[in-house]
């Protein structure tokens, strides 16, 4: 038996819904620097790297930086 369909998770800066696939949502990941997005997709490896400590340490820096530079009014 296949387990269903993942839930979507909150986005880690703003709490808004988003899918499981994303990490967070379309605003927030594109204020993310070019090189940390970089990051995060090449320590994912199509998935081969999920969960890995350098995909995580790729996430982190991610959110910590969009959560250090919020939004100019």
């Amino acid at each position: 038996m296949s387990p269903g369909p993942r839930p979507p998770h909150p986005c880690p800066v703003c709490g808004a819904q988003v899918a499981h696939t994303r990490l967070m949502c379309r605003e927030d990941w594109y204020r993310v620097p070019r090189i940390l997005r970089n990051d995060v997709w090449r320590t994912w490896c199509s998935g081969d790297g999920e969960a890995s400590p350098e995909h995580l340490a790729a996430i982190a820096a991610a959110v910590r930086w969009v959560k250090d530079h919020p939004p100019e009014p």
